[in-house]
């Protein structure tokens, strides 16, 4: 136990103790209820009680188990530290020295006086600076390809927070930060890859000790056909899964065909996809769009939505938020309610006579690029690469109907075209070059893709 907490000092300013209300307090549930919630065995329980006195239900007249909220609570925490690896009897010990110490293990990650409920997923700590500084030591285990010591600071950080916690606040965001350092130059694209590993690995296993899921409602969560990052699609699986849904994460490199198949055969309550780039949400549309005769809504959301709200009027289905946490509640809602029918957006002609004129010309028109720029052999990647991808993206905004969704500003495309960003005064003279190449190359049917290029060069 002494190893489990090892390096992370307990202060005055740490210790909180347990707000609880007299409804969590009242014996309420029988044993056939607290099974059914929890999926423990009622033989499991009832060695828990005799060994180590936890839970502490009370008993009727005919001596039968009346459990209250917080019993049902305890049962549950202490399921959690085992499908996190401690054996019962060490959980047991983490609780009574948690308590001993004034930190109820139930309320020490929510606001004070915050009660659960079905809407409610566990939110920020309120003393934050002791998740953060284990994030920063998880991230710094990552980016030096320390397996053990991360593994080490994430059975520190289960043991002193609830699953939701320790996935949102320091797997999630500290693969953002490993992102972030990527894109600025700072590490290698490895170090992202291997801290996104990492942190899924533990997701995976988390979910497969979890018990059956209690609540009616089965919810499929996928990335985008092409979309890389499906971190986020296995998070949302993973909250939904602890809060009793049968949700099931689809995997990586999920294609139509796959996702079609699939939902033919499980017949889910709803699919929820994620994009984080444009070219994601031009696949997401594709996959909406075959999910529609088999009557299956699709909710979606990701980086790509949060940054062009205006993307959100061309997918049919639900918007669940710009964060995880909000998600979680919208589908909750989403559930409870009957099924909308989805009405597809008509195809725009215009935007379909420029996709096939743009792929038409794009070989020509990137060739020119080069010769316009004449840059040494050592940009030979960099250029390849901003041709390649500056090319998706107008496909995927034009297969979205408007390509003035992306904007006319030049930051969003830094880190969209290369691995490292591309210095400012190339990337103007990149965009300048592309306009022209594009002016020569395509006719009028395809004028709003060199009108847009215009704006962006600021000609």
């Amino acid at each position: 136990m002494e190893r489990l907490l090892q390096g992370f000092a307990l202060t005055a300013d740490t210790v909180r103790r347990p707000v609880l209300t007299g409804l969590d307090l009242i014996p309420t549930y029988n044993l056939k209820a607290v099974v059914k919630e929890t999926g423990i065995k009622p033989d499991t329980l009832r060695a828990w009680e005799r060994r180590y006195g936890l839970p502490e239900p009370e008993r009727t007249a005919g001596g039968h188990r009346l459990f209250s909220r917080r019993d049902v609570d305890t049962i549950k925490w202490l399921m959690s530290r085992e499908g996190e690896g401690l054996s019962i009897s060490r959980a047991v010990e983490l609780w009574r020295r948690l308590v001993a110490e004034g930190r109820d293990p139930l309320q020490m990650d929510k606001p004070d006086n915050q009660l659960s409920g079905p809407s409610a997923i566990s939110p920020i700590p309120q003393h934050a600076g002791e998740i953060q500084a284990l994030r920063q030591a998880w991230v710094e285990a990552c980016l030096s390809f320390d397996e053990n010591r991360a593994g080490q600071v994430l059975s520190q950080a289960f043991a002193l927070y609830t699953p939701e916690v320790v996935v949102l606040e320091l797997l999630r965001k500290g693969v953002v930060e490993a992102g972030e350092g990527w894109c600025r130059g700072a590490q290698a694209v490895e170090q992202e890859y291997f801290a996104s590993e990492l942190a899924r690995q533990r997701l995976e296993a988390l979910m497969v000790a979890m018990p059956p899921a209690t609540r009616s409602g089965r919810i499929l969560s996928a990335a985008a056909p092409g979309e890389v990052n499906t971190l986020h699609a296995l998070i949302l699986a993973f909250l939904l899964r602890r809060r009793g849904f049968d949700a099931l994460f689809l995997g990586n490199n999920v294609t139509v065909p796959h996702v079609q198949a699939t939902v033919s055969r499980l017949q889910p309550n709803i699919v929820v996809l994620f994009a984080h780039r444009i070219t994601s949400a031009a696949n997401l549309l594709d996959l909406v769009e075959v999910l529609h005769p088999l009557n299956v809504p699709a909710g979606y959301m990701g980086a790509v939505f949060n940054m062009l709200p205006a993307l959100r009027d061309r997918i049919p289905g639900h918007f669940l938020g710009e964060e995880l946490e909000e998600a979680v509640v919208t589908l909750e809602e989403l559930l409870s309610l009957p099924s909308q029918p989805m009405t597809l957006p008509a195809p725009v002609e215009a935007y379909q006579h420029s996709v096939f004129r743009f792929r038409e010309a794009q070989a020509s028109i990137e060739a020119d690029v080069w010769r316009l720029m004449n840059l040494d052999s050592g940009q030979y990647d960099q250029l390849s690469a901003a041709n390649e991808r500056l090319g998706d993206v107008i496909v995927a905004a034009l297969r979205l109907g408007n390509i003035r969704l992306l904007g006319t500003q030049l930051e969003w495309l830094q880190c969209l075209l290369d691995y490292q960003c591309f210095d400012p005064d190339l990337l103007r003279q990149y965009v300048a070059a592309y306009h022209e190449a594009a002016e020569s190359r395509l006719d009028n049917r395809a004028a709003m893709v060199t009108d847009w290029l215009s704006d962006l060069a600021g000609l």
